[in-house]
């Protein structure tokens, strides 16, 4: 029960207009790819500690450990077939896409969709 209140939590503050999916059970990290990482990438990696720096520079918090450090994620947009039309899975837990190549890619979507119907 501890992840649902995490994930409500998460949710929260999140005022997006879409849908937002979250897998307590992890069938669908296994399913779409998302694999595992070791403690040094999770916790040590120079990397991920260079992204926190900056990140706390900038003022801001940390909002703490995540239940499973080792667990991998990724960034995908779905299309609402269920398609997944972009796909990036993490390689460690500081391989993250940048938010402007995130809105990048849902823009291309967006316009092929309207060329395909149009």
């Amino acid at each position: 029960m501890k992840s649902r209140s995490i994930s409500a939590k998460m949710m929260t503050h999140l005022l997006v207009p879409y849908e937002v999916l979250i897998d307590e059970s992890k069938a669908t990290y296994r399913s779409w790819g998302m694999g595992r990482t070791n403690l040094f990438r999770s916790v040590l990696s120079p990397t991920l500690g260079w992204h926190y720096l900056k990140l706390l520079l900038k003022g801001e918090r940390f909002l703490g450990f995540a239940p499973d450090m080792l667990q991998l994620g990724g960034d995908f947009i779905v299309w609402g077939t269920g398609g997944i039309v972009f796909a990036h899975r993490m390689r460690d837990n500081g391989d993250r896409v940048t938010v402007s190549q995130i809105i990048s890619e849902l823009s291309e979507v967006s316009s092929a969709a309207l060329r395909a119907i149009t």
